[in-house]
């Protein structure tokens, strides 16, 4: 695991410059979106001593890539001891405060596009963060985020990268305190039952069995049961057409959640050019062959019915079908 006190004992010391190399390999991973391989890389560097501004924010960045909310608070404080108790050991000496804004602005930055991303996605991420948020979470980011803000302007004139640590302080309060508290733990298993306790349970539903009449069946349709409260779930088979066009859709936000809109507007112009020609027949072959199989096996029947288009009768069943598919289905 990554762990932030790397960063702030190589600060502890006496500091030192990291190579060009490692700066380019670790800025080349974080830029790429590859930002626990960058966190690794710069994590490489830190052990050896290095405590350049730039390895410190890619380092953090993965930080949160691993760990996600809950560790916001610990890295913000590590920020702040880079900016206090470690701002001596704290490299490049050439531009150190407009590089150290610099890294801080993209680190922010960077977290924040994160949440943004994952809140939007909603996936196994997002679920994972879920169960691990606490309800004092917003209040120690706030904090945090107050006291390094106070940091930065003391060290740094004029810097951006305090205006990036509103922004996701901010954003960061907005999205913790909307996400759902952790699940209740699962109930503790039932007691075993005994045979005794077994057969008076089996002799109760017996009796209860004898003494309450059967219900008449249900109707087939029953507009009730057409309209649940909840949509039941359907599982549809993904074609490899589908499958790349969810790919391109995934490849956007990850690009707009890094801000190569470059490249996002190249996925969004093909996104475009699809929906234009969208045919459901190739993006969606399961779920319509039923529809046909089924058709071609009626045709005959069916067939002469559509000479009745247009027709008075056509048009109010149509119409019905329209605006109450419930009632024209049990017409």
């Amino acid at each position: 695991m990554l762990d932030p006190h790397l960063v702030t004992h190589a600060l502890s010391g006496p500091g030192m410059d990291a190579t060009t190399a490692a700066v380019d390999d670790t800025l080349r991973l974080a830029q790429g979106g590859e930002l626990r391989a960058a966190a690794e890389r710069a994590s490489l560097s830190i052990e050896d001593g290095a405590t350049d501004a730039r390895l410190i924010a890619s380092f953090l960045l993965g930080v949160f890539a691993e760990r996600g909310p809950v560790a916001l608070p610990e890295i913000l404080a590590t920020v702040r001891f880079a900016l206090e108790g470690g701002f001596r050991a704290l490299r490049p000496f050439q531009r150190k405060t407009r590089v150290a804004d610099s890294a801080w602005t993209l680190l922010f930055r960077g977290i924040r596009s994160s949440i943004d991303f994952y809140e939007a996605k909603r996936d196994a991420t997002w679920k994972t963060w879920a169960t691990t948020i606490q309800r004092d979470l917003p209040a120690r980011t706030a904090a945090e985020a107050e006291a390094l803000a106070k940091a930065i302007t003391t060290v740094i004139e004029s810097p951006q990268s305090v205006r990036e640590l509103a922004a996701l302080r901010a954003r960061s309060e907005s999205v913790f305190q909307r996400v759902p508290p952790p699940p209740p733990p699962p109930p503790p298993p039932p007691a075993e039952v005994t045979p005794a306790e077994l057969e008076l349970i089996e002799e109760q539903v017996v009796d209860e069995l004898e003494e309450k009449p059967l219900s008449d069946p249900e109707p087939v349709f029953d507009s009730e049961k057409l309209h649940p409260s909840t949509p039941p779930a359907r599982t549809i088979e993904v074609s490899p057409a589908l499958e790349q066009f969810i790919r391109k859709l995934e490849a956007f936000e990850l690009l707009v959640s890094r801000g190569d809109m470059g490249k996002a507007a190249i996925v969004a112009q093909d996104v475009r050019r699809v929906l234009d020609r969208f045919d459901p027949r190739v993006y969606l072959p399961a779920l319509l062959a039923p529809h046909f199989r089924l058709l071609s096996a009626h045709i005959g029947d069916i067939a002469p019915h559509w000479e009745a288009e247009g027709g008075a009768a056509w048009q109010a069943l149509e119409q019905l079908y329209q605006v109450d598919l419930d009632a024209f289905v049990g017409t």
